[in-house]
């Protein structure tokens, strides 16, 4: 036999073993997919036989306890070469939710096959394939002679899917735990649709709220108040809008499905049942819904719980509520950065098996890795599957062979479980404010809320613009009133911890007397600054709330955006807009518009008005602001960003304060109604200088300016508070 053919032989054969080898690795998963573990009546005994008959031939200590009788807890262990290091342990669980087989391609518990490789299972996802992986993955590293340093635990548990409390919470409570001395724990995460694998490192608190109401029996002929449907629907309605303004965060992009509250209503029920359905000519006197909420874990808990108690179920129209589950108190998070040196190890390894974690997350749902994180355990949530949609609890969950296989080879077992320089002191990062000072999530909670107020627009020489005709209402026109006055709300919210921020500008309908309630939108103008839909050119911020954004318009324009509140009670703010003209490089003010508002409270994304109480009347039409309140000497505390051109879109802070003192001059100032004014000035080099102002105190004064360079490029943001040299 020659050579080559020799060669051409071997290679056949390694091919063949190669799948063969395969072929037994998918077969096995197959296996334990068909076991059927369903809640609510999981075979657990039948699973934890099956996974002693896969740890048998790698040797493997194994030991199953049950904690609660019925609900067995399977726990193997690969002695490490030093035993006496805290070990690591991979956690998965066992059970998998129930599921309507009449909405499957394949039947859930067939593990079938397609010609694309998918394997059609319950659990393919979620999350027997991770439990399995690893076993795989020991297996292969025992074929190629790998022997841990420290010690590995796979604990395989019980009842994840009912909340895990006989299961994982009571494993990490026990005695039995704390003497396994556990130095980091990986559990479930979630698929990935791309090449990068997730990772999360804390999760969402899920809150199972039940809303009730009630309200007089009657006709269903009969009209009346405060029926108990009625009631329920404005909740449902309420509830709705709040979660379309996080629904409109998340797809403002820049921030993950985890960052923000999830509101999903799990069940309707009312009516009187009948024979054929339900009696339609009887309104019903209780009626409830239930809700599956999800709270970040730096999301305002308390904020939301006085929504609940004042909007969605007010004792005021017969409505109590009750929690189904409700996890309360610190919710720890596991140090996802280089303070923590297992993320920088997790993030090797997969580097090393060829992948590349993306930006760590907050996982959206509930897994049993906040019981080891509550415990002080150090705990990721990952599972090694890219380039798959998430199908967990959903119809036709599939996981492909190829992806399987390569994520065996992704499980990160060798390089965390051979670090011997790390102990198990890791800190855990609790969602409480972080000792060092975060200047955005300042800025955040100054800026987010209702502000309500009013708003006018004006011409460049400061001539208030009547509102069009068909807006005012017909007692105006026979009064021969002129109305200048848009009544105005504008919801405001900032995600904390990350630079995503939205707002929406509402102009409403006038109305006659204190209608505030009644008052109809006439317009909504919605802004996104941060993520894949910003459309910003510029942004910069201070602690305080105030910030300055260059927003681009049609025809050849720039809108310069001030908003200045008010740093003595941050619940008074004015934004004032600078509509700039860029024709041939000669940038001109061509209109200005100004809001004057008050913060009315908490984000609701404006389904409540402030009303009457807080607005004023004839705004732009009464006199402008008498040159001598802001001309003069001021002494001012500057703030200062720069800008270069490949900063498009860029989020900066303003700082580096610094004391200067400046002379106003009345010269190119525009006097607006308020103590409000602005400018446009021209600076050194030809550079244009776009000023705004507003004295929100006698002698104490806000002040923010633009500075464009002689081609139209933003150079500089500054911010100041001012302070007549007069009153020093």
């Amino acid at each position: 036999m020659s050579l080559r053919l020799l060669l051409l032989v071997v290679l056949q054969l390694c091919l063949l073993s190669a799948v063969a080898g395969d072929d037994a690795i998918i077969s096995r998963f197959q296996e334990y997919l068909r076991i059927n573990t369903v809640q609510p009546n999981p075979d657990y005994y039948k699973a934890v036989d099956f996974i002693n008959s896969q740890a048998k031939p790698l040797s493997l200590e194994s030991q199953t306890i049950e904690l609660v009788k019925g609900k067995p807890l399977l726990l193997l262990k690969w002695v490490g070469s030093d035993p006496t290091l805290p070990a690591f342990l991979l956690n998965s669980h066992t059970d998998v939710v129930p599921f309507e087989d009449s909405k499957w391609t394949h039947h859930p518990l067939q593990a079938h096959i397609d010609h694309h490789g998918h394997i059609y299972a319950r659990g393919s996802q979620d999350m027997k394939c991770v439990g399995l992986q690893y076993l795989e993955a020991i297996r292969k590293l025992q074929a190629s002679g790998f022997q841990p340093l420290r010690s590995v635990y796979l604990s395989f548990v019980p009842d994840e899917e009912i909340g895990g409390h006989d299961g994982a919470e009571k494993f990490v409570e026990s005695q039995f735990f704390k003497s396994l001395n556990i130095a980091i724990v990986l559990d479930e995460g979630l698929p990935s649709p791309t090449e990068s694998y997730r990772v999360f490192y804390g999760e969402r608190s899920p809150w199972w709220l039940v809303i009730k109401a009630k309200g007089p029996p009657g006709h269903g002929a009969k009209l009346y108040d405060n029926s108990a449907m009625e009631n329920l629907l404005k909740s449902i309605e309420s509830i709705r809008r709040f979660r379309a303004s996080q629904f409109d965060l998340l797809k403002a992009g820049g921030i993950a499905e985890g960052d923000v509250v999830s509101v999903n209503m799990a069940f309707l029920k009312a009516g009187t049942p009948s024979p054929t359905g339900f009696v339609m000519n009887l309104q019903p006197s209780e009626a409830e819904a239930g809700f599956d909420i999800r709270v970040p874990p730096n999301f305002d808990a308390e904020a939301l719980e006085r929504r609940l108690v004042e909007e969605w179920a007010p004792a005021a129209r017969n409505m109590s509520f009750e929690f189904k589950q409700k996890l309360t108190g610190k919710q720890f998070l596991t140090a996802a950065d280089d303070s923590n040196p297992w993320w920088g190890l997790l993030e090797n390894a997969v580097k090393e098996a060829g992948g590349r974690t993306s930006k760590p997350e907050i996982f959206p749902a509930s897994t049993d890795a906040r019981y080891f994180r509550k415990a002080g355990v150090p705990a990721f949530g990952f599972s090694p599957i890219s380039n798959t949609p998430s199908l967990l609890h959903d119809h036709n969950e599939y996981l492909g062979k190829a992806e399987y296989l390569k994520g065996i080879d992704v499980t990160t077992i060798s390089p965390l479980s051979c670090s011997a320089e790390i102990s198990s002191e890791i800190a855990l990062a609790q969602s409480e404010p972080s000792p060092d000072f975060n200047p955005w999530s300042e800025f955040a909670q100054n800026v987010s809320g209702e502000w309500d107020g009013f708003g006018a627009d004006f011409t460049c020489e400061g001539q208030p613009l009547e509102l069009p005709e068909s807006v005012v209402p017909e007692a105006f026109r026979e009064w021969e009133v002129k109305v200048f006055d848009w009544q105005t709300q504008c919801p405001t919210l900032a995600q904390p911890h990350s630079l995503s921020f939205l707002y929406k500008s509402i102009k409403l309908l006038p109305t006659v007397g204190c209608e505030a309630d009644a008052a109809t939108r006439y317009s909504i103008d919605q802004r996104i600054i941060g993520g894949s839909k910003s459309s910003a050119l510029a942004f910069s911020y201070s602690v305080t709330g105030s910030y300055v954004s260059v927003w681009p318009l049609r025809n050849n324009q720039l809108e310069v955006e001030h908003c200045l509140i008010n740093p003595n009670d941050k619940e008074s703010r004015v934004r004032i807009f600078q509509v700039v003209s860029l024709a041939e490089n000669n940038m001109s003010l061509q209109s200005v518009k100004v809001f004057c508002e008050q913060w009315y409270g908490p984000f609701r994304d404006g389904d409540q008005l402030g009303g009457c109480a807080i607005r004023s009347s004839g705004f732009a039409s009464t006199p402008t602001t008498a040159a001598s309140v802001v001309t003069g000497s001021w002494r001012v505390l500057l703030a200062t960003t720069s800008f270069h051109a490949s900063d498009f879109g860029c989020i900066q802070q303003v700082t580096g304060e610094k004391v200067i003192e400046i002379v106003r001059e009345e010269k190119d100032l525009l006097l607006l109604p308020q103590e409000m004014w602005c400018s446009l000035q021209e600076g050194k080099d030809r550079e244009r200088v776009f000023s705004v102002g507003w004295v929100f105190e006698p002698g104490q004064a806000i002040t923010s300016s633009c500075v464009f360079s002689s081609d139209s490029k933003l150079k500089e943001v500054t911010m100041a508070r001012e302070t007549a040299l007069s009153d020093v």
